[in-house]
């Protein structure tokens, strides 16, 4: 079986796993892991623009009557937009404007997430292509 690579479909970000054995096994741990998270912070703060719409997702977009997110019906006060990738520009799902502002990534607000629901696990990510 072959190792693991981080998690992502993107693959300029995706690295092989490091495995160390050896004197300060500690102190190289924890340089690793701030060293990833750096990286992950770097990548994450990245703002690519939305790329444009095939014709297959703007017609989903368009037919979409309720957030992938929260599952509530789109009104005048919360209103439908365009989900995407910041990382990428690949558009997601059509979101409400308030579960979009919430799943905005920002270092204030950066927090691990759980991802064992089901729904959430089967929403789309940062989609390569």
């Amino acid at each position: 079986m072959q190792p693991r690579k981080n998690v992502t479909d993107i693959p300029e970000y995706q690295i092989d796993p490091v495995v160390y054995s050896g004197p300060d096994v500690m102190s190289t741990f924890y340089d690793h892991v701030m060293s990833e998270s750096k990286i992950i912070s770097d990548i994450l703060h990245q703002n690519t623009d939305m790329k444009p719409l095939t014709s297959e997702q703007q017609t989903e977009y368009d037919s979409a009557t309720h957030c992938m997110t929260c599952y509530i019906q789109f009104s005048d006060t919360n209103w439908k937009v365009h989900h995407h990738c910041h990382v990428t520009g690949n558009f997601l799902y059509a979101a409400c404007n308030n579960c979009n502002f919430q799943l905005k990534t920002t270092s204030e607000k950066r927090k691990a997430k759980d991802t064992s629901s089901s729904t959430i696990a089967e929403r789309p990510r940062c989609r390569v292509g």
